[in-house]
């Protein structure tokens, strides 16, 4: 394997994680944070007079949760390092034990959570450095309307990362934004425009609106996007961390999210480049002009983008026409009949240049037919990882780039 800390194809000095399993491990460990911290924050609101570790002031105003952007330095919002999200849930368990998402604090499901938290809070001991792993940011403030995202930050491989929350009973409107599957046609920015065949880029309509509708905040300018708040609060984190990269991740409705957010990340001329998206268990949300920007993007150097999917993950078919999935597509197996041990994952990239049978053999892994299941394949992202981690070792996401020799259709172009 290239040794990423001498060499990466990147025109920086920043040193990239030096495994695949490093980069997946870390994403979906900070993406079940983020899940489960929107019911911590849930049951302080409804709890707001026996909840502990919380100042829960911000229940009676419209302030967001978390929030360190359009404020003093002097006078920053709370952040929350993993052992303070589990000091949280164990000086409340009873409180969370009976609210909404009260499964996520019950048997195996907080024995993971706790796992999780565990090794992050390890990670961060072992750095040396104060407080490195922290939640910086994090806007439920609209969830019945709105999309429910966080902002974290980290010392150790410099980083902040933006990942949005996936489909959740607490969201009223992500179940109605899942099913709004048809296209709608946005003009191609100009930037991409020599690149792009076609005069619009096609997106799903419910994960595109949820993004580029009008914030519900009345106080909002009225052109003040979903979008647009993000961005705000990502560059004010930025501001007092230069030097770090951005990383955008969720899980299925977030996973679908933070697709189309890395993608218009990586045209903010303001952001460091390249913006890397790492993402679990992502439905398809963008047509064949979309599929060819992300891959223009990729050869220009300003997008990493996998896709992690399970086997029988029936939601990562869907779309099952019109739709397109692009970047790596790393597949995670539970077993092979003929290795029971360690199932081997499948790389792939996805190239609108491939020939038509390349193109086939590629997209039957994602056909319908090939997800259909008995069983629940959407969860589990995190074992999955872990049983495949001595081969996501050998290699990693910038390997994974070159080997595919994208770098050449740029040059090429």
């Amino acid at each position: 394997m290239t040794d990423q800390r001498k060499y990466s194809p990147y025109d920086d000095d920043y040193v990239w994680p030096k495994t695949l399993y490093d980069e997946m491990r870390d994403m979906a460990s900070i993406a079940f944070m983020i899940y489960n911290f929107g019911y911590i924050i849930n049951c302080a609101r409804e709890n707001k007079e026996t909840f502990k570790g919380i100042d829960t002031s911000f229940t009676d105003s419209k302030r967001k949760s978390i929030t360190k952007s359009n404020v003093d330095d002097n006078n920053l919002g709370r952040s929350f390092t993993p052992s303070e999200v589990k000091k949280l849930v164990e000086n409340n368990i009873n409180l969370l034990q009976v609210g909404v998402g009260k499964k996520d604090f019950t048997g195996k499901a907080l024995d993971g959570f706790y796992s999780a938290l565990d090794k992050q809070d390890a990670r961060a001991r072992e750095s040396g450095l104060e407080r490195p792993l922290t939640l910086e940011e994090f806007d439920d403030l609209q969830q019945a309307t709105e999309c429910v995202y966080g902002i974290s930050k980290d010392d150790i491989n410099k980083r902040i990362t933006v990942v949005f929350r996936g489909t959740n009973d607490l969201g009223k409107k992500d179940l109605e934004t899942d099913v709004s599957i048809f296209q709608k046609e946005v003009p191609i920015p100009e930037v991409l425009r020599e690149a792009v065949k076609g005069k619009e880029l096609q997106w799903h309509t419910g994960f595109y609106d949820y993004l580029f509708n009008k914030t519900a905040d009345e106080s909002d300018d009225d052109s003040k996007t979903k979008y647009d708040q993000i961005l705000e609060d990502l560059k004010s984190i930025l501001a007092k961390y230069p030097g770090y990269k951005v990383y955008v991740k969720g899980h299925s409705l977030g996973a679908a999210l933070s697709n189309i957010t890395a993608f218009y990340f990586a045209l903010e001329p303001d952001l460091p480049k390249p913006i890397s998206n790492i993402n679990f268990a992502s439905p398809r949300v963008g047509g064949k002009d979309v599929f060819q920007a992300v891959h223009f993007l990729e050869c220009s150097k300003k997008l990493r983008m996998i896709r992690v999917v399970n086997e029988n993950d029936l939601i990562t078919a869907m779309p099952a026409t019109f739709y397109y999935h692009f970047g790596f597509q790393v597949d995670l197996y539970k077993k092979h009949w003929y290795n029971r041990k360690v199932p081997k994952p499948d790389f792939t990239y996805f190239n609108p240049n491939d020939s038509k049978w390349e193109k086939f053999k590629k997209s039957r892994t994602n056909s319908v037919l090939s997800k259909i299941n008995l069983g629940y394949d959407h969860g589990s992202y995190i074992s999955r990882i872990q049983k495949a981690e001595p081969y996501l070792q050998n290699t990693s996401l910038n390997d994974l780039y070159i080997e595919a020799n994208i770098f050449e259709d740029n040059a090429a172009a």
